[in-house]
């Protein structure tokens, strides 16, 4: 059985910066700073994470400049960003197949329940006529 997991970085925030240092590897004008929010999708349910990431795109070269060459004022930046900028509550949404195996799951449960309670009964009731059956006659 097959289970595809399909986890997305969804953009919630954007801005264009010009007035921080750049990384001495990568000089630049401006750079185009960006938040993602982490979301993931399967065949049951479709989540949003409370986890986000900080990404900074230099303008003239058209590609990401990668954690390790951040300066301090960047790093200050993106935490200052990441703990002020609002983002799409934690949540799980459930789809159809989801719901569906959810009630299959709860009502076997309930009915596997249901059977052992029967057989403990049975049990007992058994148990109760062998000891009158072993008992002697008055």
């Amino acid at each position: 059985m097959y289970i595809g997991i399909t986890t997305t970085q969804k953009p919630i925030f954007q801005e264009k910066i010009t007035l921080l240092t750049t990384p001495e590897y990568y000089p630049t004008e401006s750079m185009t700073y960006v938040i993602y929010q982490f979301q993931s999708k399967t065949l049951f349910s479709e989540s949003v994470y409370k986890k986000v990431e900080s990404a900074y795109f230099a303008d003239d070269l058209d590609r990401e400049i990668p954690r390790k060459a951040w300066t301090e004022e960047m790093k200050a930046h993106a935490a200052m960003r990441e703990s002020t900028e609002p983002r799409e509550p934690k949540s799980v949404r459930y789809t159809f197949i989801g719901k569906a195996l959810f009630t299959v799951l709860f009502v076997l449960i309930l009915v596997l329940g249901f059977l052992a309670v029967q057989s403990f009964n049975e049990m007992k009731k058994i148990n109760a006529q062998n000891k009158l059956m072993n008992t002697s006659p008055k």
